[in-house]
């Protein structure tokens, strides 16, 4: 692979995801699941309403959600922690 003569890809600053983290867009999404990754670009899957959607973004663009403000945005939508669980 070819890079553009004025880009630096400096493989140890991007982050890495693992299948099944939770991400957003730095630019701003909903909350996106991890499915796939391949070199420097990750599949995620999320819902927008009952439909099911599916993307790939480069690893550049996403950062990742932690635990607790995963659980924050659930208790927002209506879902806690423990209707998951019953």
């Amino acid at each position: 692979m070819t890079t553009a003569p004025n880009l630096i890809v400096l493989a140890g600053f991007l982050p890495e995801f693992q299948i099944g983290a939770t991400v957003r867009l730095k630019s701003g999404s909903p909350t996106m699941t991890v499915t796939a990754v391949e070199d420097r670009h990750v599949e995620v899957h999320w819902f927008e309403g009952d439909v099911g959607m599916q993307k790939i973004f480069p690893v550049a663009a996403l950062k990742a959600i932690s635990k607790s403000r995963r659980e924050q945005d659930e208790t927002v939508c209506g879902r806690s922690s423990q209707d998951k669980a019953g």
